[in-house]
């Protein structure tokens, strides 16, 4: 008589017979067995390895995998924040972020949520594609997905030295995200940023012909406020150099895919207070003239982020 014991469940087996057939069927079914727990351990150790879980905007470990790389859990908004709340009567202004979905995105979107103001975001569409859930739950909390191309090229070449896009790549970059913007479940953009801000009228009359309106980062004329995230400003810096320009029809621009966006988070509670006391109210509503007058001033080009 012998005796095989399965050390996982600590069952001991008698064999009455050394029978060839029966030891056959006991190394089979024990084998089968470890199989099993060999493929189980192999898929918890794909769940805890999961991209997504890593470098998230959400650090609940909980959290329902998203549709796509960055979770689509909400963080939680800094607490206390201020929320804008004033009569309005010096104006409004718009807030709009540049190259999420991302990281931070949803991050930002929390905090402006819980501060009352609503934004504009310029969306990647390769990035677009990667991450459609945080896109969708930007549109489901009332904020506008515009276009900021599909692969973020610099169209005109002059900022990065690079030969121009051709016409049918200019009108693919463009088509190409709108494509991933309403796949990810957003209203067909009306609005785009040129990357670099770089932008001729050649380019602009692609995107006219597409049903895209020009909204720049920065302008020749003090309409369109370049909030500076893009250099790793401080929380400080960022929210001086807003204040310093905030007045009714200003167009503040900033960042939500980059990593000094939480610097541009920081520093939103001090713009929002400011707001408040000077009666300044914000509005996703886009001023009808966006370009800031960097057309019509041919080998302009933003010296910024974009």
């Amino acid at each position: 008589m012998r005796r095989a014991t399965d050390r996982k469940k600590k069952v001991t087996i008698t064999v009455l017979t050394p029978s060839f057939g029966l030891v056959a069927g006991i190394i089979l079914v024990a084998s089968a067995a470890l199989g099993v727990i060999k493929v189980a351990s192999g898929l918890r150790a794909t769940t805890s390895n999961d991209s997504w879980m890593t470098g998230t905007a959400s650090s609940d470990a909980s959290a329902v995998a998203p549709d796509g790389h960055w979770s689509t859990a909400w963080p939680a908004a800094p607490a206390n924040v201020p929320v804008l709340n004033n009569s309005c009567s010096a104006g409004y202004v718009t807030f709009t972020f540049d190259d999420g979905p991302d990281r931070h995105t949803l991050a930002l979107a929390s905090e402006l949520k819980a501060e009352h103001v609503p934004a504009v975001f310029f969306e990647i569409g390769d990035k677009v594609t990667q991450n459609p859930g945080i896109t969708r739950e930007l549109v489901k909390e009332g904020f506008v997905i515009g276009d900021h191309t599909y692969n973020h090229e610099d169209m005109t070449g002059v900022k990065n030295k690079t030969k121009p896009l051709t016409s049918s790549q200019v009108r693919a970059e463009l088509a190409r995200a709108i494509n991933a913007i309403v796949a990810a479940g957003a209203p067909r953009p009306t609005l785009w940023r040129p990357p670099y801000d770089d932008v001729d009228a050649q380019v602009q009359a692609i995107a006219t012909s597409l049903g895209l309106r020009l909204v720049e980062s920065w302008s020749n004329n003090g309409t369109i406020a370049d909030s500076r995230d893009w250099t790793g400003a401080s929380a400080t810096i960022i929210k001086n150099v807003i204040t310093g320009r905030l007045r009714d029809g200003l167009i503040v621009a900033g960042h939500d895919g980059i990593a000094n966006t939480t610097n541009t988070i920081a520093a939103m509670p001090g713009i929002v207070q400011y707001m408040n006391g000077h009666h300044l109210c914000p509005t996703a509503t886009v001023p009808a003239n966006a370009t800031g007058d960097v057309l019509s001033g041919e080998g302009s080009v933003n010296s910024g982020g974009g």
